[in-house]
């Protein structure tokens, strides 16, 4: 009798201490996890980029499932500095494509990046002997292991020789899973010595493929006038 009353206490004492075990154990190692995964990023960047890494904080995404890097610094070195002035982002999101998990396979489904001022001096770039060869064949594009990047109230200052043009609260889409690259670019504003006083907004949708690009939608708006493009 008494081992028959022991089982029943005994089995709802354990479903009492199990939560709170789990709860424990994620308050003593997620702090240790987030430190090594900080660590990991800013000390692999450099190895496998022309930059340097620096980040405030991380945190863990439930719906959709990833990671976000908070308060993100990067710093160009090399042959970066002439081109990318030191920038600042307020966050990097990451997450996992649940479709690729299904099939065993690890896959970013987006990444997305929040809130930044990017400085581009395109001169040495485009002016290089080297500028015209492509960093990355077609088929080594299409295997990257993302499916989307999107851009988020982001703004430009881009330097080319002598002009530089300022583009105002960007957002953009890159979706790598066409047979094409699919680019959505918005932009709110344009400031440029080529187009004097003027400050019109763009909205642009293009596929890009091995041939070249093809214009989906382009949108030109100033105040009340508005040309259009399709194709």
């Amino acid at each position: 009798m008494k081992n028959q009353t022991f089982r029943p206490l005994f089995f709802k004492f354990s479903l009492f201490l199990a939560p709170l075990a789990i709860i424990f154990s994620l308050a003593i190692y997620i702090p240790k996890l987030k430190t090594w995964i900080l660590h990991q990023v800013q000390t692999e960047a450099p190895k496998h980029a022309p930059l340097s890494l620096k980040i405030s904080s991380i945190s863990f995404d439930l719906l959709p499932l990833g990671i976000s890097f908070n308060k993100v610094t990067l710093t160009p070195n090399d042959e970066l500095k002439p081109i990318l002035q030191t920038t600042h982002i307020s966050k990097v999101s990451l997450s996992v494509s649940f479709l690729s998990l299904l099939k065993g396979q690890l896959k970013i489904g987006d990444i997305n990046i929040y809130n930044s001022k990017v400085s581009l001096n395109l001169t040495p770039l485009l002016d290089s002997p080297s500028s015209s060869k492509t960093p990355l064949s077609w088929s080594q594009l299409k295997m990257i292991p993302i499916h989307q990047v999107q851009l988020h109230d982001i703004s430009a200052q881009i330097r080319y020789k002598d002009h530089t043009h300022s583009l105002e609260t960007i957002s953009a889409a890159l979706d790598l899973n066409w047979k094409s690259l699919f680019l959505q670019i918005s932009v709110q504003k344009i400031s440029s010595p080529l187009i004097g006083v003027a400050s019109p907004s763009l909205q642009l949708k293009t596929f890009i493929s091995p041939k070249g690009f093809k214009i989906h939608t382009l949108h030109l708006k100033h105040k009340d006038s508005l040309a259009a493009l399709s194709g």
